[in-house]
């Protein structure tokens, strides 16, 4: 009579064992293997084990009397028909017949030397997690490993070589598995016989294949339909010329606002981009890291995530835990200033919509941008939209820009900046209706308060506000915008001696020395109308050329 034992498995359910049950084969899905045990039973030992599919047979040698898994010897080979004889078994090369005349190739073009394995060897079930190639035969008769894994940086991993997924275009497969590719250390010549042994995730083997020894830069045949990652690569204008892993990258910009781009190439077809994102593709040891040094290295990884139908093989990188990795290198170079760039975002009321929209402008350290660039910023997914209507609290916000959008002169990287911005009421109720502050600091007041313009005539204004010195004006419309300051050779921005003004939306602008004009009655080329918004272009000329030094808008009032 069939009883449940109690053991530890994978679903919490009991298999069943009789110990006085008469002799019996069993199909390898009903026995209990160390996982799970709902609908499983525990063999005898003698009991044989089949697998329908491929008339694998194995028999029970032992039963572990505290886990109950037993341990399977093979007694007939992967592939046999059913009516494998004596002599098949015989003569046959090691655990198989004639038929399974195995290969595994070593290449010594490098060292170690790489290994591939014959894709006819494999091996079905899910349980099965790894192998281990031996020479000198099985282990318990001396036999020694020789399958080797290394990470990236030449330091031994172990002799456990993971399996993979066979891909097939007729379904999805979940259990039959080839041995991935590995390292060898050792000179073996042509012909000699080594053995690879399949186990479970628990150590257990569970089959074994004979292999003879070839030497040649051949790569294993596509015989099973599979998509093979050759290699993995970046995709990025900022590699060195000289050096294509290695990266040089703007000084004080971190590495997660670089658009970075990773390239899958496959054994064939054409190579798959995909972003570096923390996704498929991610860069490790690039969280956080910000570079300060000119000239500073430092070392970074590649990474990539393998599909359920990829298997790596034959490529640069190291295979771990079904992830490639390649080696990278980043450099840390001056960059020119006009990569040191600050967005400037206000609110403008929308009737239409009820609310504020916000638009916003691009400036560099270079001092020669005043573009607009609303339409190419996007919000973070880690953070929340943008709400036109949220009054009385502080909205955070934080916004990418690929600056390669803004002009093609730019290499593809990613501005990312973050602010607050509080809306009080709709224009007309407050002489305050926003504020805006890049700085999210309590000790910042940020801009908007109490900068407005004020409408005299039908096309007259006055952009004074409440303000007595020309001084107090300026640290309101220009200072608490938060203008860039280059902090190699600056304390404070540059001071601006003339502004564009536009009261049209930027369609034409009107410029003004600020000395004599910041607290004076300025004309409007077109009709005034309320509540809407002044925006005001701060300029210092210098000969030829003049610095683009801050953009503000503030709202026309009655």
């Amino acid at each position: 009579m069939s009883t449940l034992v109690n053991v530890a498995t994978t679903d919490n359910q009991q298999p069943l064992y009789d110990e006085n049950a008469p002799w019996k084969m069993w199909g390898i899905d009903d026995i209990y293997l160390g996982l799970e045990g709902a609908n499983r039973y525990v063999p005898k030992v003698n009991d044989y084990v089949i697998r329908p599919q491929t008339y694998e047979t194995w028999i029970v040698k032992s039963v572990d009397p505290v886990t109950y898994i037993p341990e399977l010897i093979p007694i007939s080979p992967y592939g046999a028909a059913g009516d494998t004889t004596r002599e098949d078994v015989l003569f046959g090369v090691g655990p198989g017949t004639q038929a399974q005349l195995l290969r595994i190739y070593i290449n010594r073009a490098n060292y170690p030397y790489k290994a591939t394995v014959d894709t006819h060897c494999f091996v079905g079930g899910m349980f099965n997690a790894y192998a281990i190639v031996y020479k000198n035969g099985d282990p318990s008769i001396g036999g020694e490993p020789i399958s080797r894994l290394y990470d990236s940086s030449g330091n031994f991993i172990d002799v456990k070589v993971p399996l993979e997924v066979v891909a097939l275009d007729t379904h999805t497969n979940h259990s039959i598995k080839v041995v991935q590719e590995f390292s060898v250390t050792e000179d073996i010549p042509d012909g000699e016989p080594l053995l690879v042994i399949f186990y479970t995730a628990d150590g257990n083997p569970v089959s074994k294949a004979m292999l003879l020894v070839e030497n040649t830069s051949y790569i294993r045949g596509l015989d099973i339909q599979r998509k093979f990652v050759t290699s993995i690569s970046l995709e990025s204008p900022w590699l060195s010329a000289a050096d294509s892993n290695v990266l040089k990258f703007p000084l004080n910009i971190p590495l997660n606002a670089l658009d970075l781009v990773g390239v899958v190439n496959y054994n064939v077809g054409p190579p798959l981009k995909l972003a570096v994102d923390g996704g498929k593709f991610r860069m490790d040891g690039l969280d956080g890291y910000v570079s300060s040094i000119p000239g500073e290295k430092f070392d970074l990884s590649l990474v990539y995530s393998l599909s359920e139908n990829e298997v790596a093989f034959a490529g640069q990188g190291v295979y771990v835990d079904r992830k490639v990795t390649q080696p990278y290198s980043v450099i840390t170079e001056i960059v020119e200033p006009g990569y040191t760039v600050k967005l400037f975002v206000y609110p403008f009321w929308d009737t239409a919509l009820g609310g504020y929209r916000l638009r916003y402008w691009l400036y560099n350290l270079a001092r020669n941008s005043n573009v607009e660039v609303t339409q190419y910023v996007t919000y973070s997914s880690q953070m929340p939209a943008f709400d036109p209507r949220g009054y009385g609290y502080k909205q955070r916000l934080q916004v990418n820009l690929n600056l390669r959008k803004v002009s093609m002169s730019f290499k593809p990287m990613i501005h990312t900046q973050m602010f607050e911005v509080t809306l009080f009421s709709e224009p007309q109720d407050n002489v305050t209706p926003w504020v805006v502050s890049s700085q999210l600091s309590p000790t910042m007041p940020g801009f908007g308060r109490e900068t407005y313009a004020k409408v005299i005539g039908p096309r007259t204004y006055t952009l004074r506000s409440g303000f007595d010195t020309k001084d107090q004006w300026l640290k309101a419309f220009y200072y608490d915008a938060d203008p860039l300051i280059d902090r190699r050779s600056e304390v404070n921005a540059p001071m601006p001696t003339s502004m564009d003004v536009s009261t049209n939306n930027g369609t034409t602008w009107t410029r003004y020395f600020i000395d004599t004009s910041w607290n004076l009655n300025l004309t409007s080329a077109t009709a005034l109308e309320n509540y809407k918004n002044v925006l005001i272009r701060f300029i210092r000329p210098s000969g030829i050329n003049e610095s683009q030094l801050a953009i503000s808008a503030v709202t026309l009032r009655p």
